[in-house]
């Protein structure tokens, strides 16, 4: 026997679920699961084991909907925060010599006409 399904009403449940889990991640509660997770040794293999079980456990009220599964590491590496993911280059710049207001003393001013914002490639940057 075939099912009907609307598509409709798929896709206001996946951005409902999608809502829900956006307000879960805001949950302090959560947020103290998962900081506890990340630095204590118990805690972190009850949630790689189960971790709808370990947020219930730390009472974590989970939508209805919202799956969550804990890695031990990210699919992508992180960038190191000094490494810049663009790079800003100004060019056609001129200097020019400006007399402070209410001064009597003059400062070297430059001012750029061009700019021009590359990607950098980074190791898990937005461009790979």
């Amino acid at each position: 026997m075939k099912q009907n399904v609307n598509i409709g009403n798929l896709g206001r449940t996946t951005f409902n679920a999608l809502k829900r889990a956006e307000l879960l991640g805001k949950d302090e509660r959560f947020q103290a699961a998962v900081d506890n997770a990340a630095v204590n040794e118990e805690a972190r293999k009850e949630a790689l084991n189960n971790a709808r079980q370990y947020l219930e456990n730390q009472g974590v009220v989970i939508p209805k909907n919202v799956s969550i599964k804990f890695i031990i590491q990210p699919s992508k590496p992180i960038p190191p925060p000094d490494q810049p993911f663009f790079v800003l280059r100004l060019f056609n710049c001129q200097s020019y010599w400006v007399r402070k207001k209410n001064e009597p003393v003059y400062e070297r001013v430059e001012v750029c006409f061009g700019y021009e914002l590359t990607p950098s490639i980074v190791t898990g940057g937005p461009v790979q």
